[in-house]
C-alpha cells in the first residue's frame, strides 16, 4: 500500500495560493473577468483569503517561455506558512518543465492542498512519486469562475473534500452536465450555459466489488508522459483503482486504442484492481470510447476486470474531487462509487 502524506482540512479564514503551472490565460486582458469572479467566490462563498502569486498572471507568452519561475511559485506557495492550499488557474500543455525546477524536501516538509486537473497531472505524479497526496479536481478559470453562479454538485464535494476530515462516502455521478462551448466573452459571462440530464455511472466490464488505493489523470497527459521521470512504474500500479479522462478536444478513438494497448502491454490494465472513467467532454465519442474498452479487455481477456464508465470529474461541470492515494471501491452489483478514506486531516 502507498503511503502519501495528507495536508490539514482548510477553514473558514485560511488563504489559498493561485498558481499557473501549465498555462498563462489568466493572465490574458480577456480573462479578467474570469479571474476577478472566481476570487469572489473564493472570499465571499468559501470565506477563504486569496494570494495570487507573482507570476500567475503574466500572459500566455511569458508563462510559457519561465517554467522555472512557474516553479518559483508553486516552491513559494508550499514554503509560505500563511498559504493551506493551492490552485492552479487552467491546465496546458507542459507542467511537465515545471517537475525539474520543484523543490521536493520544501513541498514534504509543507504538505498543503494542491489542486487542479487535466496538465495538472504532470504534477499531481510528480507529488505522488515524492509521497504528497494531491487532489484531482476543480480549477479556478472553469469551476471556480463558472458562468452566473458555480455548480451545487461541484461547491459540495469541494467542501466535503477539502473543509472536512471525514470520509468522503458514496459518490453519485452529477445529476446533469454542462455543454461545453460557450466562449468565456465577458458579454456572456451573465449567460448560464445550458444543462443536459446525466444518468448514473455504467458497468462496461466486470462483475463484483474492487478496492484500492487512487491514481491516474487525463488520458492525453499521461500518454505524453509515457516516457518521462514521473510516470509510474507498472508495480505501483499494483491494486490501484485506476481512474481516467480525456480533455476538451476529442480524442481520436484510433488514440484511445493505442494508449490501451500501452496500458496492457505495460502490465498495468493487469495490475489495477478496476478502473473509473470520466464522462467524454459533451458525451463526445460516448459510445465508440466504451466500445473500445469493451473490445481491447476482451483482447487482452480482462473480462473480469471491474470497469466504471461516466464518472462526473475531470473536463466535466459539473464534477467531484478524486484524491490521489485515497482507497475507493467500485461495486458492480450496485453501481456505486464509494471513497472510503478522508482526504484531509
Amino acid at each position: 500500500m502507498t503511503h502519501l502524506q495528507k495536508p490539514p482540512a482548510l477553514k473558514p479564514g485560511d488563504t489559498v495560493a493561485l498558481v499557473s503551472p501549465s498555462s498563462g490565460l489568466a493572465g490574458e486582458v480577456d480573462i479578467e473577468h474570469r479571474v476577478t469572479t472566481a476570487i469572489q467566490r473564493l472570499e465571499q462563498d468559501f470565506q477563504l483569503k486569496v494570494k495570487v502569486m507573482p507570476h500567475a498572471l503574466k500572459g500566455l507568452d511569458y508563462v510559457q517561455k519561465h517554467p522555472q519561475k512557474r516553479a518559483e511559485d508553486l516552491n513559494n506557495a508550499f514554503a509560505d506558512p500563511t498559504v493551506k492550499a493551492i490552485i492552479a488557474f487552467i491546465g496546458g500543455d507542459d507542467s511537465i518543465r515545471v517537475t525539474e525546477y520543484l523543490k521536493p524536501d520544501i513541498i514534504k516538509n509543507n504538505p498543503k492542498i494542491f489542486m487542479g486537473y487535466s496538465d495538472a497531472t504532470s504534477l499531481h505524479l510528480f507529488l505522488y512519486q515524492h509521497g504528497i497526496a494531491s487532489f484531482y479536481g476543480p480549477a479556478i478559470l472553469t469551476d471556480f469562475a463558472e458562468n452566473v453562479s458555480m455548480d451545487d454538485y461541484t461547491t459540495h464535494w469541494i467542501r466535503r473534500t477539502l473543509f472536512d476530515d471525514a470520509p468522503l462516502g458514496n459518490i453519485p455521478t452529477s445529476p446533469y452536465y454542462h455543454r461545453f462551448g460557450l466562449l468565456w466573452h465577458e458579454r456572456t459571462h451573465h449567460t448560464p450555459r445550458p444543462t443536459i440530464y446525466n444518468h448514473g455511472y455504467e458497468v462496461i466490464n466486470g462483475h463484483g466489488t474492487a478496492t484500492g488505493q487512487q491514481l491516474g489523470g487525463c488520458i492525453e497527459v499521461l500518454d505524453r508522459l509515457r516516457n518521462s521521470t514521473v510516470f509510474p512504474d507498472a508495480e505501483t500500479f499494483k491494486d490501484k483503482i485506476l481512474f481516467l479522462e480525456n480533455s476538451e478536444a476529442p480524442l481520436s478513438v484510433p488514440l484511445l486504442a493505442a494508449f490501451i494497448e500501452f496500458l496492457g502491454t505495460s502490465q498495468i490494465l493487469k495490475n489495477v484492481n478496476g478502473i473509473i472513467i470520466g464522462k467524454p467532454q459533451n458525451g463526445e465519442h460516448y459510445e465508440a470510447y466504451k466500445r473500445t474498452w469493451q473490445a481491447m479487455l476482451e483482447d487482452l481477456n480482462l473480462h473480469d476486470l471491474p470497469v466504471f464508465y461516466n464518472a462526473s470529474f475531470g473536463h466535466n461541470e459539473p464534477k467531484c474531487i478524486i484524491p490521489y492515494g485515497a482507497t475507493a471501491s467500485l461495486d458492480a452489483s450496485n453501481k456505486t462509487f464509494t471513497i472510503h478514506d478522508n482526504a484531509c486531516e
